[in-house]
């Protein structure tokens, strides 16, 4: 028996530059999928090159539309993996962003994956 499943694009929402047929989260009953979120523009355009906290407020926000769109919200967040370019010292302040975002009723796994380049 498979489960229903619910995709989300909200209007608006980040895309690529290219046609892709693809949905940036799905849910199948209590599990839902999230694609990466990115700060990108709806026209694909990158936005705040080189501005990391600006960046991440920007992809958590289109990860709480897609949570919304969802029914679901933070609270619900079991794991999240950011993949990031920046210092130790970056990864501490985007540790720290993340965990005001989220909230204080959770604590999901936070992989932080420092990349050479994006």
């Amino acid at each position: 028996m498979s489960m229903k499943r619910q995709y989300s694009f909200p209007e608006g929402h980040w895309d690529w530059i290219v046609e892709l047929t693809h949905h940036h989260a799905v849910r199948a009953g209590n599990l839902v999928f999230t694609g990466e979120q990115v700060d990108l523009d709806p026209q694909g355009n990158v936005r705040n090159i080189g501005d990391l906290a600006s960046q991440c407020r920007n992809s958590m926000r289109y990860m709480e539309r897609l949570f919304d769109d969802l029914g679901v919200d933070f609270a619900d967040l079991v794991r999240l993996i950011a993949y990031y370019v920046g210092t130790a010292e970056d990864e501490a302040r985007l540790m720290s962003q993340l965990a005001e975002t989220i909230g204080p009723e959770v604590r999901p796994v936070i992989s932080m994956i420092n990349m050479p380049e994006l």
